[in-house]
């Protein structure tokens, strides 16, 4: 967690460097997440056939109901380029920040309950009794559901926040 002020510098630098503004829009604000997801909807989001060989070992593995969806469902047969899964991460973690920095009681910990998902990773308390939030793997589950829509929400990712805003421990 000590190195999310440098994730977050590089995320500044290259939201201004490939044209998404001014580093100072990405002041970790609310509004600040409407510029920052269109510019990566449409500048830095990019799919990738997914390997054949990979494709090939999933679906083996995979039974009926979901060897059939991964025919058809365009989730399984791309990936997110090692650079768009990389600013998806750092997007998670500045979506983490806004919290952090907008709403007193929330702070991020490493989660050290054995029956999570997401056990031994940073995540965000203060939403509700013994609740966690992953901001990271939430900024992912927008990415992939980007697969799905024919029209991208360029304010999806202030949507969420909104919605997330009403489980916060008050």
């Amino acid at each position: 967690m000590g190195e999310i002020p440098n994730r977050l510098d590089q995320l500044r630098a290259h939201f201004e460097n490939t044209g998404g503004g001014d580093r100072t829009l990405l002041d970790v604000s609310p509004a600040s997440l409407k510029p920052l997801w269109r510019w990566y909807l449409e500048v830095a989001l990019a799919w990738l056939p997914r390997p054949r060989e990979e494709f090939e070992e999933k679906y083996n593995r995979a039974s009926g109901y979901l060897r059939r969806k991964m025919l058809t469902d365009p989730i399984h047969q791309m990936v997110l380029s090692p650079e768009s899964e990389s600013l998806a991460m750092d997007i998670g973690i500045y979506f983490g920040e806004v919290f952090v920095r907008n709403h007193a009681g929330v702070e991020w910990v490493l989660n050290r309950k054995r029956r999570f998902t997401d056990t031994h990773h940073p995540v965000l308390s203060g939403f509700g009794k013994n609740s966690f939030f992953n901001p990271i793997e939430q900024v992912r589950g927008l990415v992939h559901g980007t697969l799905h829509q024919k029209q991208k929400n360029p304010d999806g990712l202030y949507a969420h926040y909104e919605r997330y805003c009403q489980y916060l421990s008050r």
